[in-house]
């Protein structure tokens, strides 16, 4: 869901299904969360102020913006929301300038906020639906997701994460293939896929390029970017197969 009015940004109710343009959240459930009114102000405020990403579709689209309000209260946006896992391989968790964003970084580098991610005890998730499985997973890697930027953040100067930046996204992704697949799938597959990952960050970073130099339009640069991530996702699908890739990139919340 979208956290304000800015235009090209589209709406996801709870079941991670578009229904409007420009929505506003005014509380109730957002992709999963239960907000209060008050809450959901706060998100609007902190992240229309000081968020503002760019164009939809070439820094980011309305996952990463909704991430950088739920930044603040230690969540992201469930894997399971419909497209949530593909617009996350082409702009991360928070999008492309995710490090401009005081949201963000306010939260990234308040300390209290979060304990260290541990080990999740796979035994105590026996017996359990699918979507408490998948609920437990998403926890403790949004808190292993946090973790790498955090350590960014620490490490690099302002200037520096914004060189780093593809390689922090690969990362980003790297973990989000963990949670869907399992941090024992295949290795050579999960490197050829990461691969092709680290290509399609690359190719859409000098598209940007183009684009804040002029050189190509706001529509000409998204619907390349577009066909780049149509290019990674077909490339994708040949090496993990088609139940595979559907887990990773098609996935839909089941009992």
């Amino acid at each position: 869901m979208c956290l304000d009015g800015n235009s090209g940004c589209y709406g996801y109710n709870a079941d991670g299904n578009i229904y409007t343009s420009g929505a506003t959240v005014t509380g109730g459930n957002i992709v999963g969360y239960k907000l209060s009114p008050t809450s959901s102000q706060v998100l609007n405020s902190s992240c229309k102020l000081n968020c503002n990403m760019g164009p939809y579709g070439i820094y980011g689209v309305c996952h990463q913006h909704t991430n950088r309000g739920l930044n603040t209260f230690g969540q992201t946006v469930s894997s399971l929301t419909v497209g949530y896992t593909k617009s996350k391989s082409m702009f991360g968790t928070y999008g492309i300038n995710w490090s401009s964003c005081s949201c963000v970084m306010s939260g990234l580098t308040t300390a209290s906020k979060l304990e260290s991610a541990s080990v999740m005890d796979d035994n105590s998730l026996h017996g359990k639906n699918n979507k408490v499985i998948a609920e437990a997973r998403h926890e403790f890697y949004t808190r292993k997701t946090e973790q790498l930027y955090k350590m960014a953040v620490e490490k690099y100067s302002t200037a520096e994460l914004k060189q780093k930046n593809d390689e922090i996204l690969s990362d980003d992704f790297s973990l989000m293939f963990d949670e869907i697949l399992g941090d024992d799938y295949d290795a050579s597959k999960k490197h050829k896929v990461i691969a092709l990952q680290k290509q399609l960050l690359s190719k859409n970073s000098a598209v940007r390029k183009q684009y804040e130099k002029s050189i190509i339009t706001e529509s000409d640069a998204s619907a390349q970017i577009s066909k780049n991530a149509e290019k990674f996702l077909a490339d994708a699908k040949d090496i993990l197969g088609e139940e595979d890739y559907n887990m990773l990139f098609e996935a839909k919340l089941t009992e």
